[in-house]
């Protein structure tokens, strides 16, 4: 019998593309808020498909971890990070436009 592994659909953006983690005995169901490990660091995301047993040789390894449920600080920090990067954005803009470089 094929080794299997566990894993849940992950979608980091309302209509973005959907990828596979490994929860391990975390708990999860379809609409939970997670922080799962990429290879760009810690990034939270919603779960899109339940939990399923799969093929191994059907998951691009590495396959990574669902760390935990979102909290409240989560949330919270993930707020005041997109606040920060609107205001980024702007500034980024605004010396664009002051300079007359050929950007948008």
């Amino acid at each position: 019998m094929e080794e299997t592994v566990r894993i849940v659909g992950v979608r980091f953006k309302r209509a973005g593309k959907i990828y596979y983690f490994a929860p391990g005995e975390l708990p999860v169901a379809v609409g939970d808020e997670v922080l799962v490990e990429t290879a760009a660091g810690i990034e939270c995301g919603e779960v899109v498909i339940p939990p399923k047993d799969v093929p191994v040789s059907d998951v691009v390894q590495p396959v990574r971890k669902v760390l935990r449920h979102m909290e409240d600080a989560d949330r919270e920090q993930l707020r005041a990070n997109r606040a920060s990067e609107l205001e980024a954005q702007a500034f980024a803009a605004e010396r664009i436009a002051a300079r007359g470089l050929p950007m948008q």
